[in-house]
């Protein structure tokens, strides 16, 4: 908070605690380390021989990182969206604590609705509705995860061809 009053976007009295800002924060905290993990280790996968080749064909080192790497390690990108979303969508404490009464999310009406509205049958089926949602993000990724797979090859065709 010091930061943000030295460069002029604070007041003194401000908060960011029983707010949406302070859940979004929170969640990004417990989350990002776990998201950067899975990016290295499908980062760690491409070779360097594969850059190599692609520097000394002239490519730059955003052009490296955008047709080398990125497509590379597209799975693993994939799979830590996926790998972080399911926690987040279950999420009930974070915005019970740092959002005060009105931070809601999908958990915590889920919590509430089992244990203090005592109406589990809607709890249940809001349970079976996060439950599509990520089956259905998760059918998503496994429908369109090949066509990517085309259009990445065709565009290093392309390049090829253009080389």
């Amino acid at each position: 908070m010091a930061l943000l009053r030295l460069l002029g976007l604070a007041a003194p009295g401000d908060s960011i605690l029983y707010t949406p800002a302070a859940t979004v924060v929170m969640l990004i905290y417990e989350n990002l380390p776990l998201m950067i993990f899975v990016l290295f280790s499908g980062m760690l996968r491409v070779e360097d021989s594969l850059l190599a080749a692609a520097g000394s064909l002239g490519a730059g080192r955003w052009r490296r990182m955008s047709h080398v790497v990125f497509p590379m390690a597209a799975p693993s990108l994939v799979s830590g969206l996926v790998m972080v979303f399911v926690p987040m969508g279950g999420a009930f404490v974070e915005s019970q604590v740092l959002g005060g009464p009105n931070g809601l999310l999908l958990g915590n009406v889920i919590a509430d609705q089992m244990t203090r509205a005592d109406d589990p049958s809607f709890g249940s089926a809001l349970s079976i509705l996060l439950l599509l949602g990520t089956l259905a993000l998760i059918g998503f990724v496994a429908l369109v995860g090949p066509t990517w797979r085309r259009i990445a090859a065709a565009r290093e065709r392309r390049d090829v061809r253009l080389a």
